[in-house]
């Protein structure tokens, strides 16, 4: 999943890949975001949470991934996942619980100061 973290006028929006590995593969690509956007972490904080609640919370937020996964993904592929009446909350599920990781981290030390992660 790709969530926009600062959105700007007319550009691209910044964005953080979360996968399966949770938020410490992240936080390099946080760190230069940050330093790129002249952003302060606080500021990426509050863009995160924002965009978080959106996907909780906006309709728009679900029409628009199921259209651009629809494009993607065959159609048995499809039956199972995006048109299963559960597939978007746990989508939404996971999006908020690895967003919410995120949040809580940012600003922390990582857990282990000899983290080999890419």
């Amino acid at each position: 999943m790709r969530i926009p973290l600062i959105p700007d006028s007319g550009a691209a929006a910044a964005h953080v890949r979360i996968d399966a590995g949770g938020s410490s593969n992240a936080h390099s690509y946080l760190d230069q975001t940050v330093h790129a956007r002249e952003k302060s972490l606080d500021d990426v904080k509050i863009q995160l949470q924002q965009q978080t609640f959106r996907v909780r919370d906006d309709i728009e937020v679900k029409a628009d991934f199921i259209n651009e996964m629809s494009r993607f993904i065959p159609a048995h592929v499809k039956q199972r996942t995006i048109e299963h009446p559960e597939y978007w909350d746990y989508v939404k599920d996971e999006i908020v619980s690895m967003s919410n990781e995120l949040i809580t981290s940012i600003g922390k030390p990582t857990k282990n100061k000899f983290d080999m992660g890419l």
